[in-house]
């Protein structure tokens, strides 16, 4: 089993917690983390706060992709909040019209109440894909302003060796690896559009 130093990652949390002010987590905390997610780190909420959980597949990575992950983690941490507020800026515009457009196909055309409930459901997948590929794009950006871009090259190099599944969740509404290096190389030329 590979080993997992615990204080030197909850001593990274610290680091990057105060970097960007985060109030938690502060800590490191050696458990399972889902087989879903491949690089071993998951962040979960424990009495007092949130924790950074670390499984032993961590230890499988390089010292450059462990860096890279704790750094994308925290940095994924600190763009939360931005991102459950744009989902509900999004998602709220989208489900009212799918759930208006139900209701009147309910009353209207007595199609069944099921229908209403598929329309909104389908009215927030789209708000969905926007805003994860949107908080994607920003925390790729913020990784490569705060810890440079070798950083996130190592995470890159870690997602291509090791990619999910297809029919995975988050790879279906995800942008790829490919794309997300594309977008970033836009944003360094002089013509590229702010994210």
């Amino acid at each position: 089993m590979p080993f997992v130093d615990i204080d030197q990652i909850s001593a990274l949390v610290r680091e990057h917690a105060a970097r960007f002010g985060l109030r938690h987590p502060t800590a490191a905390v050696a458990g399972r983390v889902p087989s879903w997610v491949p690089f071993g780190l998951q962040v979960r909420r424990r009495r007092g706060g949130r924790v950074l959980v670390v499984d032993p597949r961590f230890g499988d990575l390089s010292p450059a992709e462990q860096s890279a992950m704790v750094a994308g983690v925290m940095t994924a941490m600190a763009y939360f909040p931005a991102y459950l507020r744009r989902l509900s800026l999004v998602s709220v515009p989208l489900v009212l019209v799918a759930g208006i457009a139900g209701g009147l196909m309910s009353a209207f055309l007595g199609s069944p109440r099921a229908l209403g409930v598929l329309l909104l459901f389908l009215g927030w997948i789209p708000a969905v894909v926007l805003v994860v590929r949107w908080y994607t794009y920003t925390v790729d950006r913020a990784v490569v302003e705060t810890f440079g871009r070798t950083t996130l090259d190592a995470a890159f190099d870690f997602e291509r060796r090791t990619p999910l599944k297809a029919a995975h969740p988050v790879r279906l509404i995800s942008p790829s690896v490919d794309r997300r290096v594309k977008r970033l190389e836009r944003l360094r030329t002089p013509s590229g559009s702010p994210m």
